[in-house]
């Protein structure tokens, strides 16, 4: 009685291949809907067997990810404060607009191409990052770590910064 399953069916009987549908259904027998992930397989001679997933919770879960990453894109770059990820090396992964804003930078992707040595080109005094770097070695955070930094037009401006080092899966 479900037109879309007889026509899945149908398609896979009549190709002769592998049909896969991803789908929310409302099942007969509790009305429960469901997320389900079906695969219809062509059995010769005349046969099509049908083999359903139940993909819900997982469906879920990816929906709340979603959710959690749109919300925290928001909030980055929304923020007033300047907010950015480093190499140890000294390159900018990403930035925030606040942040290029407060460098005079027009967007975030152009301070990232343009400031590629945070040591020569953002610290006035390149020992300032050393010790950050030190302190950060040391307790894994440093909090209101004040330098003197470049703005783009080679003035000078005094920055706080709160950092956290975070390590991916290689260290």
């Amino acid at each position: 009685d479900r037109p879309e399953v007889i026509s899945h069916m149908n398609d896979c009987f009549q190709s002769r291949r592998t049909i896969r549908k991803s789908g929310e259904f409302q099942l007969v027998s509790t009305g429960e809907w469901k997320y389900l992930d079906a695969t219809f397989v062509y059995v010769p001679p005349d046969r099509v067997m049908i083999h359903t997933e139940d993909i819900t919770e997982r469906r879920r879960a990816e929906q709340a990810q979603l959710e959690a990453e749109r919300k925290y894109r928001e909030i980055f770059e929304n923020a007033h404060e300047g907010i950015f990820q480093s190499t140890p090396e000294g390159s900018f992964l990403t930035a925030n607009p606040a942040l290029a804003r407060i460098l005079g930078f027009e967007s975030p992707e152009q301070l990232i191409r343009e400031r590629t040595n945070i040591a020569s080109q953002h610290f006035v005094d390149a020992s300032r990052r050393e010790e950050m770097k030190r302190l950060l070695a040391q307790d894994g955070f440093v909090q209101a770590f004040e330098f003197e930094a470049y703005h783009r037009d080679g003035s000078r401006l005094w920055l706080s910064e709160s950092i956290r080092e975070v390590r991916n899966s290689d260290g």
